[in-house]
């Protein structure tokens, strides 16, 4: 955009502004002269933390690592060994997997039989169930 002409009431609202600062500087001159002078720091409040420096702030850091454990996947059986080929089969691409023979004789499957296998899960499923809960 197009800059603003400066206009005559600008140098008057400095000038304005120029003596409202002097004026602040001279009620805070006298306040001081006085025996009854309120120090500043009082009115302030809160104050901001002083910046730490790089070994007090690398200092903390540590501190506050040695109370946690170590972050990262953790293992049910020992470091040593592989997957098993259970858990190799989960992670595998379906892509790759379909061509499994068992994957490819499930959708050869009749309607009976795809009946009596979703009775069977059922039934294992119910096998572990909480006695109390099912009914």
């Amino acid at each position: 955009g197009r800059k603003r002409k400066r206009g005559a009431g600008d140098e008057a609202d400095e000038d304005d502004d120029e003596v409202a600062a002097h004026a602040a500087d001279l009620a805070r001159q006298v306040a001081f002269a006085r025996d009854d002078a309120i120090n500043p720091l009082d009115l302030e409040g809160m104050q901001a933390k002083k910046r730490l420096s790089k070994e007090e702030r690398l200092q903390s850091v540590l501190e506050g690592r040695d109370d946690r454990g170590k972050f990262g996947h953790r293992r049910k059986k020992s470091e040593t060994g592989g997957l098993t080929n259970k858990e190799q089969r989960k992670m595998k691409n379906y892509n790759m997997h379909r061509h499994n023979r068992n994957i490819r004789s499930k959708g050869k499957r009749s309607v009976k039989d795809k009946q009596n296998a979703g009775k069977k899960a059922k039934a294992k499923g119910n096998k572990y169930k909480n006695k109390r809960c099912s009914r």
